[in-house]
């Protein structure tokens, strides 16, 4: 029995390391955890066929990574309960690559450092200066 509860113990800390579930099966086993580097959503979302329904943050800024995925948590959670559909996997990726623009621009996911009006003012002029030299 101790052996047991050992077993169940150590993979509850592994799990509480990977944060809180994002995903689940159709038995409702956890598939995805927030702070996992790659959520997937296929036994949710139905993609075309070679499509995959997933959320990748190995490309994430690892000093950004925890901030945004805790971001895109609370607001795929806050959207399922407000409107009762959670954002896809699609909607899910294209807010990432948002806050990634956001934080590597701002150097932080404190978001609220762009609530002071110097640093938002500042924030424009930086995000103008990268898309101008974008488009040429």
């Amino acid at each position: 029995m101790e052996l047991s509860n050992s077993k169940t113990t150590l993979e509850q800390r592994k799990n509480s390391a990977r944060g809180k579930p994002i995903s689940f099966d159709g038995h409702r086993n956890v598939v995805s955890y927030h702070y996992d580097l790659i959520w997937d959503f296929g036994s949710v979302e139905v993609k075309a066929p070679g499509k995959r329904a997933i959320v990748s943050f190995t490309k994430t800024r690892q000093s950004h990574l925890r901030g945004i995925q805790q971001t895109l948590y609370d607001l795929y959670f806050f959207y399922r309960e407000k409107n009762c559909i959670a954002p896809t996997a699609s909607q899910l990726s294209s807010w990432r690559l948002g806050l990634q623009h956001i934080g590597n621009n701002i150097g932080s996911t404190d978001w609220s450092l762009i609530d002071d009006d110097r640093e938002y003012r500042r924030f424009k002029n930086r995000s103008k200066m990268q898309a101008s030299l974008v488009a040429c």
